[in-house]
């Protein structure tokens, strides 16, 4: 308004592009977990991405077990041919209610889980893949979780922007009657879900 531009305030003129920005940014991240936790279509097949004949779900609590079901699950995804394409969990994605069950388990070395039936020996998974938490999957389920794999092993998701701008652009309007400026934000952003075969779900029951 022109009240803060008379007494120059300039830190909160400055804080209004930063805040456009992280808005923006919050919109990306809202759009992709949505895709992930609406089971939107992909665009290989144009199916749910988990749906039964996706071979890419399971059951389980967040565990060594059920990780490893998730992995051997997703090394067996077959290309069109039918061959194997042995593709590797890289990430995996837990609601912030999981966090310190899923931090326990892919812990340093100098960490060991409590050995039970079937989790007996060294946690082979330690350090193998990167943790993604976020409060937005407690939303659609505070125990399901997702193994991910590398984009660069199988194409997962699939996002752009408007061509010759790589995020918003911000473009100041001065007004009149009251004076004052304006700040226009546009952002031009697209994402999708790409092969299916790059995603493991597990229930977490």
């Amino acid at each position: 308004t022109r009240e803060m531009i008379i007494h120059a305030d300039l830190d909160s003129l400055s804080r209004v592009p930063e805040l456009l920005g992280r808005g923006c940014r919050t919109l990306e991240q809202n759009l992709v977990i949505a895709l992930i936790t609406g089971n939107a279509l992909t665009a290989i097949d144009g199916v749910a991405l988990y749906d039964a004949s996706h071979n890419n779900t399971g059951t389980g609590a967040l565990d060594l077990e059920s990780i490893a079901a998730g992995v051997a699950a997703m090394r067996k995804q077959t290309d069109p041919s039918g061959e194997r394409l042995n593709v590797e969990a890289a990430f995996l994605l837990v609601p912030a209610a999981l966090e310190l069950k899923a931090r326990q388990l892919l812990a340093p070395a100098a960490y060991y889980p409590a050995q039970s039936a079937g989790n007996d020996g060294p946690n082979i998974y330690q350090g193998q893949m990167a943790i993604y938490v976020d409060p937005r999957f407690d939303t659609a389920s505070a125990t399901q979780f997702h193994l991910v794999a590398n984009p660069n092993r199988i194409p997962t998701i699939r996002y752009g922007y408007l061509e010759g701008e790589s995020g918003p652009v911000i473009d100041p309007l001065e007004t009149r009657d009251p004076d004052g400026v304006t700040l226009l934000c546009r952002h031009d952003f697209g994402v999708s879900l790409s092969d299916f075969r790059g995603f493991y779900r597990s229930t977490g029951a």
